[in-house]
């Protein structure tokens, strides 16, 4: 879309603002896509974005704010377009690189009906032998070159359907003998659980967070209590470091964008978000769906970041900011356990709680249609008697009294999040719940 690294780091002041600590971007080398999952040259910045002086600039410039930039690394398939695969269509079975790949005859025909193993079956993206030491050491020398130029870490794309399944511990070893605190993202769909127990990675794409999000908030398919079953299921199939180091994403480019599937219902896209900041994890921002940027399915959902503020959706950037803020001084949002409060089908109200040391978080949500009153009793929680609690977007204080925490008239397609205060702290504001 035009978009450059030079771009970026022009735009950090704006990503400061909203609050971001971390970047994702998607490949950078080139390739003959605007996608550049179809690598040509591991150790070449595509010439339409910029140099590997415009990139050491950016990650100088994000650190400096306290920003990270992680890398999409691209190591199941390559591009044609990649010399050794190149040097096979020129040279056939006498190319020293014929082993690098899944070659099942000569000559490969690689505008036609080719013949190698190739990503989703599409020949413009042949698959990498791993099983070949030669093409291993080719790509772990690529992800400990760019680690060198200051990079904080890699998005791993299609870890599933690399067959040499090693290959990632290796990429482990080289990343961190180079940076020790390199974050690893393993972009996996569905269960990522074998790959995580493996130790890998620090953490995977999170889909299935989106799926139950999705389903109970948007489309509203699924019960309270399945929405609450399945989302303790997501922070008990791994340990606990790894479920904090979860890639939690509403939307990717690979996804439509939660503005179009919500249909610009603007309550139901905050409920979703605010969910995702209070989930154990890492809460993760598509570029534009903080301003309400529309897309469809793939390539819809690429398109370009709307720079024009007179088009943003500014309640909703207001309230991603917030998020954020929250996320960010709120140690229980940050490392607190997870615990089902109350999930009642009938009423569409659930509650979840999260602890860590001596504060405590309590996430309300009611997806239901009327008006609801709540008490919750502190005591089966382990929480004191003498507790109040914040509603941390609208700055009410709820007071308790005889272990009962007492929430009257919810509003349907609303939600609260409440934080405990400290005796001293128990006065505040009267205000209503935002939401």
């Amino acid at each position: 879309m035009g978009g450059d690294l030079r771009g970026i780091a022009d735009r950090l002041t704006y990503l400061e603002d909203l609050g971001v600590n971390m970047v994702c971007l998607t490949p950078i080398f080139m390739s003959s896509s605007n996608h550049r999952y179809n690598t040509y040259d591991y150790y070449r910045i595509d010439p339409s974005i910029g140099t590997i002086r415009d990139l050491r600039r950016l990650v100088r410039e994000a650190h400096r704010r306290g920003i990270r930039i992680i890398l999409d690394g691209v190591f199941n398939h390559c591009g044609r377009g990649f010399y050794p695969f190149f040097n096979i269509m020129e040279n056939g079975a006498c190319s020293r690189w014929k082993d690098w790949f899944y070659i099942d005859s000569f000559p490969v025909d690689a505008y036609g009906a080719h013949r190698y193993k190739a990503w989703q079956d599409s020949p413009s993206l042949p698959e990498f032998n791993l099983e070949n030491r030669e093409a291993r050491d080719f790509l772990l020398g690529v992800a400990e070159f760019w680690t060198r130029q200051g990079i904080d870490g890699w998005r791993l794309d299609a870890v599933r359907h690399v067959r040499h399944r090693e290959f990632w511990g290796e990429l482990r070893r080289a990343v961190r003998n180079v940076n020790p605190t390199a974050y690893l993202l393993a972009e996996v769909w569905g269960d990522a659980g074998d790959w995580l127990d493996a130790g890998y990675f620090d953490g995977a794409t999170n889909y299935r967070f989106r799926e139950v999000a999705l389903e109970f908030l948007v489309e509203r398919s699924i019960r309270t209590s399945e929405f609450a079953r399945r989302l303790a299921a997501l922070v008990t199939r791994q340990s606990w470091v790894i479920i904090l180091g979860m890639c939690n994403l509403i939307g990717s480019h690979d996804t439509p964008r939660i503005w179009t599937v919500a249909q610009g219902d603007l309550a139901r896209v905050k409920l979703v978000l605010l969910l995702q900041f209070f989930f154990p994890g890492i809460p993760a921002i598509y570029y534009g769906d903080e301003i309400g940027l529309e897309g469809n399915k793939d390539p819809d959902n690429r398109r370009a970041m709307e720079w024009d503020a007179s088009r943003w959706n500014l309640e909703l950037r207001r309230f991603v900011r917030q998020l954020v803020t929250m996320r960010r001084s709120l140690r229980p949002l940050q490392f607190g356990d997870w615990q089902t409060v109350l999930a009642d089908d009938r009423s569409g109200v659930c509650v979840f709680l999260r602890r860590y040391e001596t504060e405590s978080a309590m996430l309300v949500i009611h997806n239901g249609d009327q008006k609801e009153s709540l008490s919750i009793d502190l005591r089966s929680l382990n929480l004191p008697e003498s507790a109040h609690f914040q509603e941390q977007l609208g700055g009410k204080v709820f007071a308790v009294q005889g272990y009962i925490l007492q929430l009257d008239e919810l509003q349907p397609r609303t939600g609260a999040l409440l934080m405990s205060l400290a005796q001293d702290q128990s006065t505040g504001n009267r205000g209503q719940n935002p939401l």
